[in-house]
């Protein structure tokens, strides 16, 4: 006798996201066994990502090399600067998004570029840039809107700024770590003075002897309410008292998960995501909590994702938070592959719901303070939106597991 068939309703399939680390045969209704070049909208739907557009139509001398890094300068009086960094040489978008190129503006040698993997920073309307092995240079409007120069080329100039490959602006004024030499120590400016590294309220942390776990290096920093958060390769130190650097106070410490790429740490609100080497997680703090809880985000994807970090250069790793769409963004640029993190709910087990993009291949990526979404491409930035990758028509691959 055959079994009866029984019929099921399923209204929003795939909602829960991709699930590949479960067994197809006893997965969960509403996961989805492929969902590429999607996202879950606000109803809780799955459906196609969008698109993106040209910002600029001409390169310049950017020409058709990768656009490593954006950022947006946001000065006091509220006026809003695109900058970016490509082809070994740094650019702004004037206006009618012509693309200009930034020159050497100081008064000796002009600084040997050879990477565009600068992390930027902004304090008190001024952008600053940071790459290991690169003097830190400055883009001042007040100074030049067309050129740039070193950090010690500044007037008033005090100390010596640290060759560093991390810079956050947090709490009014610089933090900055990881040189070629000194992989533990992190070093602050002045107050409101990112050219000032001795004297006043500068000043230096050592970390090398309170790792919980043995010896590590800084790979990257975080600031949130009064906390500095400084990620090691396999542990995390949370400071509280950043605010006012001489009360800084070693409050609590993880000590067995780390980030493994700078560039992958997003402040999300409350929260600051980050790449492990076990994963994408979620640094979760309170000031009422005494330990730092962590969730593992892509637990439902783990093993392709970590196969999938195995073929990249970590260094290269690049994301971004946005808040208008609701997602964090993970690039692993060697596999053309997006992992797209859905920030509106969790599942109950604490992990994202996440998607997968593989044809929009971002070379860097920034929210803007208007919440538009910008995209390093191959000699342009592009502006997430609309329905074509440029001019190409964007396939959209759905394998809900009540279908299979």
């Amino acid at each position: 006798m055959s079994k009866q068939l029984q019929s099921y309703s399923l209204s929003a399939p795939g909602f829960y996201g991709l699930n590949t680390e479960d067994s197809p045969l006893d997965l969960g209704a509403g996961f989805a066994l492929v969902a590429t070049n999607c996202i879950l909208d606000q109803y809780g739907r799955i459906g196609a990502r969008k698109g993106y557009t040209r910002v600029n139509s001409s390169s310049g001398n950017l020409g058709a090399n990768d656009v490593g890094v954006i950022h947006e300068l946001v000065q006091n009086d509220g006026s809003l600067t695109v900058l970016f960094a490509g082809n070994n040489k740094l650019f702004k978008l004037g206006a009618s998004n012509v693309v200009t190129e930034l020159t050497y503006g100081g008064g000796g040698t002009a600084p040997t570029i050879t990477a565009s993997n600068w992390q930027c920073a902004s304090l008190n309307s001024i952008a600053y840039f940071f790459q290991t092995g690169h003097d830190p240079l400055i883009y001042d409007p007040a100074v030049s809107i067309t050129t740039f120069r070193r950090v010690s080329e500044k007037t008033g100039y005090v100390g010596t700024v640290p060759s560093a490959n991390i810079a956050i602006s947090a709490f009014g004024r610089l933090w900055v770590a990881n040189t070629s030499s000194d992989k533990v120590t992190i070093t602050f400016s002045d107050l409101i003075a990112g050219h000032i590294w001795s004297g006043g309220t500068s000043g230096s942390l050592d970390v090398s002897r309170v790792w919980p776990n043995g010896a590590d290096e800084v790979m990257g920093l975080a600031a949130h309410n009064d906390f500095l958060f400084i990620f090691g390769k396999r542990q995390i130190l949370v400071y509280s008292g950043a605010s006012t650097p001489a009360s800084l106070v070693l409050s609590d410490t993880v000590g067995s998960i780390g980030c493994i790429a700078r560039d992958t740490i997003q402040s999300v609100g409350s929260d600051v995501i980050f790449l492990s080497d076990s994963g994408v997680r979620s640094l979760m703090r309170t000031i009422q909590e005494k330990s730092a809880p962590l969730r593992d985000l892509s637990k439902n994807v783990r093993f392709d994702l970590n196969s999938s970090l195995a073929g990249e250069t970590l260094a290269n790793l690049k994301s971004v938070y946005s808040e208008k769409e609701a997602f964090y963004l993970l690039v692993l640029p060697a596999t053309f592959q997006v992992y797209c993190f859905d920030t509106k709910q969790s599942l109950q087990d604490g992990s994202s719901r996440v998607t997968k993009w593989d044809s929009i291949a971002p070379t860097s990526l920034r929210s803007l303070r208007n919440g538009d979404l910008y995209i390093g491409k191959n000699g342009y930035i592009g502006k997430y939106g609309g329905y074509l990758d440029d001019t190409s028509t964007i396939d959209l691959p759905i394998t809900p597991t009540m279908l299979t």
